[in-house]
């Protein structure tokens, strides 16, 4: 039989066999984790089953009757479920005029993954470094799909980021120049809220 096994706890463990054959009787084992079970049937004994304690195992399979003595040794290595670390965070709302920023991972931060995010970011796929300047301003969802680990599974964190754009407005007077008489009324576009000036001499409403 397949006397050496290396598996992940709790996981479904790949049929161990031996032969016994002829009218073998009382088989026996010991040694085997938590989780496994035995059978015994015409002539082959099989240990299968999912394993709920890690370490390393050495397991002895004894039967006695014709024939006798059959008694083999073999060793099971489970190792314990790991489950992936992948969290990280970026700062936000980024002003789409800021420098580049990467992210912050978490202790434990599972590496060798890969972040992406939809069109319009400017992301590194390795590293997470995201080109601010280069970036589209919106609302984005960036995604590191994480690599399996020896006992535990390919995964996937997300986080949200905002790209804010810089307030642009655009002022304009029609009939520039002026004749010193009357009012001149501003035509203004994009962002409001804002604070009108100018240099001495100029009477001007600051809010209009």
């Amino acid at each position: 039989g397949t006397n050496n096994q290396t598996v992940c706890q709790n996981s479904p463990i790949t049929n161990i066999q031996y032969t016994a054959g002829g009218d073998a009787t009382n088989v026996t084992v010991t040694g085997l984790p938590t989780g496994l079970t035995t059978s015994y049937v015409s002539g082959v004994f099989t240990i299968s089953g999912t394993p709920t304690q890690s370490g390393t195992f050495t397991y002895t399979v004894s039967t006695v009757g014709c024939p006798p003595n059959l008694s083999e040794q073999g060793t099971i290595v489970v190792n314990p479920r790991v489950v992936p670390v992948a969290g990280f965070t970026y700062p936000t709302p980024v002003c789409s005029n800021g420098a580049n920023i990467t992210p912050t991972t978490v202790a434990g931060f599972t590496t060798g993954g890969t972040f992406s995010s939809t069109a319009g970011l400017s992301i590194n796929g390795t590293t997470g470094e995201i080109n601010v300047a280069g970036s589209t301003p919106g609302n984005y969802t960036i995604t590191y799909l994480y690599p399996a680990t020896t006992c535990g599974p390919v995964g996937s964190s997300t986080f949200d980021i905002v790209i804010t754009a810089l307030p642009v407005a655009t002022i304009s007077y029609a009939g520039s120049p002026y004749c010193a008489t009357g009012l001149a009324t501003v035509t203004q576009t994009g962002n409001t809220g804002g604070v009108y000036s100018s240099t001495p001499g100029l009477v001007i409403n600051a809010g209009t």
